[in-house]
């Protein structure tokens, strides 16, 4: 039960994690189909400008999401104290890790 929980979990973070990972962090200036005037990327809406900002959440959420699925495969094999340890250890320091990667792009104009 615990490991389908954990794999629900995982697939439903993957899903919510695809949005913000679309749109990224803003490495280039370009146009979007989201900036309310097309005048250029100069100009980007409050969403997109609010939107790239979170792209940087982007894959440590999705990460987080495949290893929550990892982990819930695992779940039926594992003692409970040790599956509530590898959650509590394993999961904020991908989610750390992923971030870290994603602030080593370059951003910015």
């Amino acid at each position: 039960m615990a490991g389908q929980l954990l794999v629900t979990v995982g697939l439903a973070l993957d899903i919510v994690g695809v949005a913000p990972l679309l749109a990224g962090p803003r490495v280039h200036p370009r146009g979007s189909f989201l900036a309310l005037e097309s005048s250029g990327a100069e100009e980007l809406s409050g969403l997109r400008r609010v939107w790239s900002r979170l792209g940087a959440f982007g894959l440590p959420i999705v990460t987080v999401g495949f290893g929550l699925q990892i982990i819930g495969t695992w779940a039926p094999d594992l003692d409970p104290g040790w599956l509530a340890g590898i959650i509590a250890t394993a999961i904020p320091l991908v989610f750390i890790a992923a971030y870290v990667i994603v602030g080593q792009l370059p951003s910015g104009d």
